[in-house]
């Protein structure tokens, strides 16, 4: 696809005086160092803005924001009948178990990675907890990699082939780093999957959720799915999570912004901090991409709510005519 710019911010239901408002807040709170913004507003970038070096073409490291986009081929193997979120992620990747040599691992089911809900690397058993995971999040993706037989489980080509290049976003840099997993240790991601992506870039993989999964007449994400993975999965654990995404049920995580939103956030590498946000019930997507060395916007990212995400979308969402 190929974004259309409107002409003003109201021609895409902005407020051009507010619009401005958050550009000079932004600048004034992150722009020391690179950084960049973008609004899709109705299907049309409302507002791009870049300073301090940051620019159109600048690539973005999107850190965690990368769990989202395995979400997408979680979809697609469910899709494709190749295993369902109740199989056992033991039975396609048995290192799952002999990694950590808990039996209760043994029980961890594809739902369990996609929610935070696994327990993996931790004393707790599978659907006990919810706890951002970032073992076990790369762990869904090396489960994924086995079940499509891909060299080392490493689903980075796949995630090229099978989602960048249809949305059009042939800018995206898909690798993996070379990690290995840590055992008792949740918060070392091992060999994770990692994208660079430009801002309009990752605004097309907003807009694919967006719009439902759907790319013209191509479907790449299933209703029923998709659904399920932008509404909360782990209220009974006090969580807030759907599928690899946030949600904001009850307005818990964001106060200042609607129900419907889901988003994640991205630490990624140079201190690069991202966040993508998707408000259906106002066909808009925001982007921000800043360095934590002038403005960590997430900071205290699974804090209840989280404060500097939902101190930024409340900017935009003043523009909203």
């Amino acid at each position: 696809m190929k974004w259309r710019e409107s002409p003003s911010p109201e021609s895409a239901g902005l407020s051009t005086s507010a619009i401005q408002k958050y550009a000079d807040w932004l600048h004034t709170t992150a722009g020391s160092a690179p950084y960049g913004t973008l609004i899709v507003h109705k299907g049309l970038i409302a507002h791009e803005a870049y300073g301090s070096g940051g620019s159109e073409d600048s690539k973005w490291e999107i850190g965690s924001i990368r769990k989202s986009v395995t979400s997408t081929l979680l979809a697609m193997a469910i899709e494709e009948s190749r295993f369902t979120l109740d199989t056992p992620a033991y039975d396609i990747w048995p290192d799952i178990f002999t990694l950590t040599n808990q039996e209760k691992d043994k029980q961890i089911q594809m739902r369990h990675l996609a929610t935070n809900t696994s327990g993996w690397m931790t004393d707790f058993g599978p659907n006990e907890q919810w706890l951002y995971n970032n073992a076990a999040c790369t762990a869904g993706g090396v489960v994924l990699g086995r079940l499509y037989n891909l060299p080392d489980d490493k689903i980075a080509p796949l995630i090229y082939k099978r989602i960048a290049q249809p949305i059009g976003a042939d800018g995206w840099d898909c690798y993996h780093y070379d990690e290995t997993f840590t055992p008792s240790s949740h918060g070392n991601p091992g060999p994770k999957l990692a994208i660079d992506a430009t801002l309009r870039d990752l605004a097309k993989y907003g807009y694919l959720w967006q719009q439902k999964g759907r790319l013209q007449e191509q479907i790449l994400i299933s209703e029923p799915y998709l659904s399920e993975a932008i509404s909360n999965r782990t209220a009974h654990l006090k969580g807030h999570y759907g599928y690899w995404w946030f949600t904001n049920d009850h307005q818990i995580l964001l106060p200042d912004a609607p129900a419907d939103t889901f988003y994640h956030v991205g630490n990624g590498r140079n201190n690069r901090r991202t966040v993508l946000l998707i408000i259906p019930s106002l066909d808009l997507i925001a982007i921000v991409g800043t360095s934590a060395l002038a403005y960590d916007i997430n900071a205290n990212y699974k804090a209840h709510p989280v404060p500097e995400v939902n101190d930024w979308i409340a900017c935009i969402l003043n523009a909203c005519i």
